[in-house]
């Protein structure tokens, strides 16, 4: 075993993609429902990566209850002024240049190995669209605002639900397991010759459950808008 160092300009873009694809294939445990979850907080959410910036959603800071903002002061919890930095009052959704679907990209590539490898994943596509369903509902406060340090500074943690307490809850019953899940140990062997890559249909092609781009912002804002309540 070694340990190697990973890391692009940033960090938390295609370095997340690159070294959760290759915790996934040399780690059984991450293709597990709980390990898929400790990986997307590990190299995700603990690693910076701007969920709200990339998805165009408001990055508004959310003052913890009590605070100097809430009471109306106009300061920012933080101690950043109104629109600066990550946890600053800044709508990224007006920057579509910054829009990108980083972690959408991430869960189709864990999709297609689940189409190549059927039985070694424990989850099953339903799971994965579901996630990417709450990326965008902002129903829990997983993946809002951009940091982990924004998170805890706006009392997230403790005011909202994470995704990952519903998703982990009974599964079975939800209909997000595989059926035909083989535990695999060690390292997965993925066949890459030829064309294999398929449309992830059960996520780009939802029909009537597909959300309104119009609707996304709007969304997101009543979501923020009710932790301040």
């Amino acid at each position: 075993h070694k340990s190697v160092l990973v890391h692009c300009s940033d960090g938390w873009d295609r370095t997340s993609q690159l070294t959760s694809i290759s915790q996934m294939l040399l780690d059984p445990h991450y293709r597990t429902l709980r390990g898929f979850a400790v990986l997307v907080e590990k190299e995700w959410l603990a690693f910076g990566h701007q969920f709200a910036l990339r998805t165009g959603s408001p990055a508004v800071h959310v003052p913890p209850p009590n605070s100097a903002s809430a009471a109306g002061t106009g300061t920012s919890g933080a101690g950043g002024t109104p629109g600066s930095g990550a946890g600053g009052a800044n709508a990224h959704g007006a920057n579509e240049e910054q829009q990108s679907p980083v972690f959408v990209q991430f869960v189709d590539a864990v999709w297609q190995l689940t189409t190549l490898l059927p039985s070694a994943f424990q989850f099953n596509q339903r799971f994965l669209c579901t996630v990417l369903e709450h990326l965008l509902s902002g129903r829990f406060g997983t993946f809002l605002l951009d940091t982990h340090g924004a998170r805890a500074a706006s009392g997230l943690p403790e005011r909202t639900c994470a995704l990952w307490s519903e998703l982990l809850d009974r599964p079975e019953e939800r209909g997000l397991t595989n059926p035909w899940y083989a535990p695999q140990p060690g390292p997965l062997v993925v066949d890459l010759s030829g064309c294999r890559l398929q449309v992830f249909t059960a996520f780009y092609c939802r029909g009537g459950q597909t959300v309104d781009p119009g609707d996304v912002r709007g969304m997101a804002e009543d979501a923020v808008a009710s932790l301040r309540q």
